[in-house]
């Protein structure tokens, strides 16, 4: 309301209240002359005016203000208009009261146009509490009629509670202890009405009430407080000094806090703590916000709750004015707790990506989706020596090895078409001194990521991995001696060639198995360290006579193996075989010496049978020992022949190992006699095998198996005790000129065998035989794998007492010299001289004539093997020959058969069998 409005309207009311003083005093009072009373209303107006001006009313007017001023003038203008019209006749008669009078009407409408506006009535009350009076106003009695409370007790119309509060009202106001003030509810009907009174105390025993309903006003703030209370939103008013004057139950619930607990204690004592968690004053903050709230309309801060968890608020900071001061502030706040702890985490997380980014020794590259770089870490600058200043905008395979960048392009292509995918690769870029760095790299497409809008290129340095790996690959697939691959790089390059046979309509391919001949025989001479540069000198020749697209590897010892790719025909393997011979045939200058190599080698030619890389190599190798048997230095061309004999071979070794567990040998015995006259001397011990299914096994069906797997020691050491055992037994019932001695074939493997001599003298002394009757028939090729160490065995075998035959005499290059430098005391002439005896030209039988005298010169005996006719026999007699064996005396046999039988079949000749030639062992 204007403030010139409300002076007018207080100015009229203090006319208005002198002028009703003035009447009272009129009436109370002797008459007066209208003169008179004039000047004393005008007396009166001119100090209500003073007085109304020395009222300070705030703009805009507060309700509580207003409606106070206005019940109150109300009050003295409800008398007025009561007592004016006693004396309307005389007012109207004379012209000064009628001046009075006429504002006085007009204020009286305007007054009921006020109390009407104010949904106000005025009534008179006595101080028992009945209703004397009531003033009508325009107001409108919504459920009741005003007029008809007239007479009527006020107990009967409060309640208990409402009924205490207006009497003491009534009785203070009957006091004049002042204008009261009183509110209260009321039943009308069906209708509950709210109103709030102010009580004027009138001269006598009542007092005048201006009733004001705020029924709609107590409805509108019912549905405004359960608002407040129902709102998941925290609400709490405080006074200047932050002490809590109201909480709604949300804020109750959310701070765990009762209302009683909170209302009236500073914000401070309950739900602030003085310090948040990051150290910042809240305390301080705090005070600023209700000194001046209007500078902090919002503000989120840390808050506690009743058992001491600390939470977050989102808060809005309003202030309260009472007539324009500052008297509290209005909070409303939301909880972010979970948003505050979220952020939180996520700035951790961040901070703690960003450090592990910035620490990291990874590269991170972001390129767009043309393979430009937006951004790197500041790992790149470390290990390129590249800020991100040089690289950003330029396009990332420009960094990369030219071999690496089709790759790439093709990876950012993919990754961009499709984002779920992640693919990793491996490629090389350059550092800024031009040196590689190996990297291993993960691409994530990010572009539809407003925070990357890029491809990330995760990569890790490998360099050192690589490096590794490469030194390991040398390990794994390179020889260490040779550096040429080794067998498993060989195995995978050729199992790669027989894939492609399938897939490649053509395609053929060989692989040459290569082994050095005589090997041992160079590493024994010249040591190993020398047999070691030797064979890298021979794998370098070899792959000189290859093409590049071939492979030479080391298969282990002094093996090669080749894998010749693409031949055109079958011819070309063999060119490359006669290549290797020719080079190999060249002098190796070792040290201060010349070597001799040479190698034998297997081909075999590549057929759409072959699945396995493994068959391929079993039978080049087997062709190489074919080509082996038949000479150093040779080759031979695989055919399906030799697998099955191969096959052949590891079913007589399988079989042979297991003949040697059950005991399946046995010992027959060949006579030895004296040629003139015919009488049995001696016996040779030769082994048989029974086999269990094919029967009896010739020597030279399984012996050469028996020195390759080693199996002879064993055997041989069966047939040595077992020929001693039973000579031994028949010496001891035979007469001093019927006793036997036995020749026992001693093998290569048994003459290198440590503890032989131990073995000897063992067998000799378990079965009683007399060590001169024991005669141990050694080959040359025995003596000539280790000659010094052969001759210290034999010494050693000579001072056990028994006799040493040089088996197979005059078939060796070195024969002579070991008679010379060797303690044998007995010849044994190979049966393939006495063969030729008494045929045309007759050359063996100078030979064997010179071997005799030689015998005779050195003072050694001779015995003269395969004899096996009557013109060998007389020839052999006739160049004075004193011992032999042969088929013409005896066929080998059980010890009882040869003993008995041999002296009858010696003096009637006996046609040979010359299919059913023995072979004794080596």
């Amino acid at each position: 309301m204007p403030r010139r409005m409300t002076g007018t309207i207080l100015a009229h009311f203090a006319a208005l209240a002198a002028f009703a003083a003035g009447a009272l005093t009129l009436t109370a009072l002797a008459p007066v002359t209208p003169a008179a009373a004039l000047e004393t209303g005008k007396h009166a107006a001119a100090l209500g005016a003073v007085e109304a001006a020395l009222v300070a009313l705030p703009a805009p007017f507060q309700a509580t203000n207003w409606e106070y001023l206005a019940a109150t003038f109300a009050a003295v203008s409800a008398l007025t208009l009561a007592v004016v019209p006693k004396s309307r006749r005389g007012a109207e008669a004379d012209p000064a009261i009628a001046m009075v009078l006429r504002p006085a009407r007009r204020l009286r409408h305007e007054m009921q146009a006020i109390l009407t506006a104010m949904r106000s009535m005025v009534v008179e009350v006595d101080l028992d509490g009945r209703l004397l009076r009531v003033v009508r106003t325009a107001y409108p009695a919504e459920g009741f009629d005003p007029a008809r409370l007239a007479g009527k007790n006020i107990a009967r119309l409060l309640d208990e509670k409402d009924l205490a509060a207006v009497w003491r009202a009534l009785a203070c106001a009957g006091k004049e202890r002042g204008v009261q003030h009183v509110d209260f509810s009321t039943d009308f009907g069906r209708v509950r009405r709210h109103f709030s009174a102010t009580l004027t105390p009138l001269a006598g025993r009542s007092v005048l009430a201006v009733v004001r309903d705020v029924t709609p006003m107590k409805n509108s703030e019912e549905r405004y407080r359960e608002i407040v209370e129902l709102t998941n939103c925290i609400i709490l008013r405080l006074d200047r000094s932050g002490r809590i004057t109201f909480a709604n139950e949300f804020a109750q619930r959310f701070f765990g806090f009762s209302r009683e607990e909170l209302v009236g204690k500073s914000a401070l004592e309950t739900i602030l703590p003085p310090v948040d968690s990051a150290g910042r004053d809240l305390a301080g903050f705090f005070h600023a916000v209700c000194a001046r709230p209007e500078r902090y309309p919002e503000s989120e801060n840390e808050n506690l709750r009743k058992n001491g968890e600390r939470v977050f608020v989102s808060w809005a900071n309003r202030p309260i004015l009472e007539n324009g001061v500052v008297t509290g502030v209005l909070c409303v706040g939301g909880d972010i707790t979970r948003q505050r702890r979220a952020m939180d985490e996520l700035v951790r997380r961040e901070r703690f990506h960003g450090s592990i980014i910035e620490k990291s020794t990874d590269i991170i590259t972001i390129v767009d989706a043309q393979g430009r770089i937006l951004h790197e870490s500041p790992s790149a600058a470390k290990r390129l020596g590249l800020g991100i200043e040089e690289t950003a905008g330029t396009l990332f395979e420009k960094h990369m090895h030219p071999d690496d960048r089709t790759m790439f392009g093709g990876i950012l292509r993919a990754v961009a078409a499709n984002p779920g995918d992640s693919p990793s690769f491996e490629f090389r870029r350059f550092r800024r001194d031009g040196s590689l760095l190996s990297l291993e790299a993960t691409a994530t497409n990010c572009l539809s990521d407003d925070a990357v809008s890029g491809i990330i290129l995760n990569c890790r340095d490998v360099t050192d991995r690589k490096a590794f790996e490469e030194q390991l690959k040398r390990h794994v697939f390179l020889d260490a001696l040779t550096g040429l691959p080794n067998r498993a790089l060989f195995l995978d390059r050729l199992t790669h060639a027989i894939e492609r046979i399938k897939r490649k309509q053509g395609y053929q391919f060989a692989v040459l198995f290569v082994d050095v001949d005589r090997f041992k025989v160079i590493n024994d001479s010249l040591g190993h360290s020398v047999g070691d540069r030797l064979l890298t000198r021979i794998g370098r020749r070899i792959a000189e006579c290859l093409r590049r697209v071939d492979t030479v590897a080391r298969f282990g010892g002094d093996e090669f193996i080749l894998l010749l790719d693409e031949i055109d025909d079958d011819r070309q393997a063999i060119r490359v075989a006669e290549r290797i011979r020719e080079s190999l045939a060249r002098p190796f200058a070792m040290d201060e010496a010349e070597v001799f190599a040479s190698a034998s080698i297997g081909i075999v030619y590549s057929t759409p049978d072959y699945t396995d890389p493994d068959q391929i190599v079993r039978d080049a190798d087997t062709a190489m020992f074919k080509a082996k048997a038949r000479g150093k230095g040779g080759y031979r061309v695989f055919h399906s022949r030799m697998h099955k004999q191969a096959v052949s071979l590891l079913a007589l070794e399988t079989d042979l190992r297991k003949a040697v567990e059950r005991h399946e040998f046995e010992v027959h015995y060949q006579p030895i006699l004296s040629l003139a006259p015919s009488l049995i001397v001696g016996v040779e011990a030769l082994v048989r095998w029974r086999h269990p299914t094919r029967g009896l096994i010739a020597p030279m069906e399984f012996v050469p198996m028996a020195e390759e797997t080693g199996l002879i020691v064993d055997i041989g050491g069966f047939v040595l005790a077992e020929a001693c055992r039973r000579v031994a037994a028949f010496n001891a019932q035979a007469g001093p000129k019927e006793t036997l001695f036995v020749s026992v074939n001693l093998s290569v493997r048994q003459f290198d065998h440590e503890g032989l001599v131990d073995d000897i003298r063992r067998v000799l002394a378990d079965t009683g035989m007399a060590p001169e009757l024991l005669k141990l028939e050694v080959t040359e090729s025995a003596i000539a794998a280790n000659p010094g160490q052969a001759a210290l065995l034999l010494e050693s075998l000579r001072e056990l007492g028994v006799g040493l035959s040089m088996d197979d005499f005059g078939t060796g290059y070195s024969s002579l010299s070991h008679l010379h430098a060797f303690p044998f005391d007995t010849l044994k002439i190979d049966r393939s001289f006495i063969s030729g005896l008494g045929q045309i030209g007759d050359k063996n039988g100078k030979i064997v004539h010179s071997i005799l005298a030689l015998a005779k010169n050195l003072d050694m005996s001779v015995i003269a093997e395969g004899i096996e006719t009557d013109v060998q026999w007389e020839r052999l007699v006739d160049m004075d020959c004193r011992l032999g064996q042969g088929y013409r005396f005896a066929r080998p046999g059980p010890f009882e058969s040869v003993v008995d039988g041999a002296a009858a079949r010696s003096s009637s000749p006996d046609t040979p069998d010359p299919d059913t030639h023995s072979r004794t062992l080596p």
